[in-house]
């Protein structure tokens, strides 16, 4: 699986959230939301809490191209 980092980091801003705030709603490190915004992870269980946190189901994250499978590049 692979992250579109620039679609994390457009929905973010367009919840008005900053990364230290989403790093608190999710429990995820601020160093962390870095790297999934730059497409450095792709732990899934992490991914799931930032989406959880920001209220966007992982299928209308799939949908919007924010994760894709390797594959589909």
């Amino acid at each position: 699986m692979k992250i579109d980092g620039k679609a994390f980091r457009m929905a973010r801003e367009k919840r008005l959230m900053t990364q230290a705030l989403l790093s608190r709603e999710s429990g995820v490190s601020p160093n962390t939301i870095k790297k999934i915004e730059t497409g450095q992870t792709n732990k899934f269980e992490v991914i799931k809490k930032v989406l959880n946190a920001m209220d966007i189901p992982v299928k209308e994250a799939f949908d919007k191209r924010m994760l894709f499978f390797d594959n589909e590049s």
